[in-house]
């Protein structure tokens, strides 16, 4: 069971859709690998970050900050993410 406080908490943070992008070539950027039922950062920031082709929730509290300069693998969909503002140019 999820505590009053946490809940109240997860109500509050901001969802923020992040960005499909091609599987970056190796050495470009690091790619997490989001584990089964287990967000790939947790942290008490005000932001969370959902996967841009499923909306499955891949970051849980966290500081725009913590998320440059990586890309992460949605467990759900198998899609390849990054935040918005990071998102290679075409």
């Amino acid at each position: 069971m999820i505590s009053p406080c946490r809940t109240e908490k997860l109500n509050a943070m901001r969802t923020i859709e992040m960005t499909v992008i091609p599987t970056p070539p190796r050495g470009v950027m690091p790619l997490l690998q989001e584990r089964a039922a287990r967000h790939a950062i947790v942290d008490g920031g005000p932001l969370a970050f959902a996967c841009g082709s499923c909306g499955h929730e891949v970051l849980e509290g966290v500081h725009t900050v913590q998320i440059r300069n990586f890309a992460i693998r949605c467990h759900s969909c198998g899609a390849v993410n990054t935040s918005p503002e990071r998102a290679p140019s075409s």
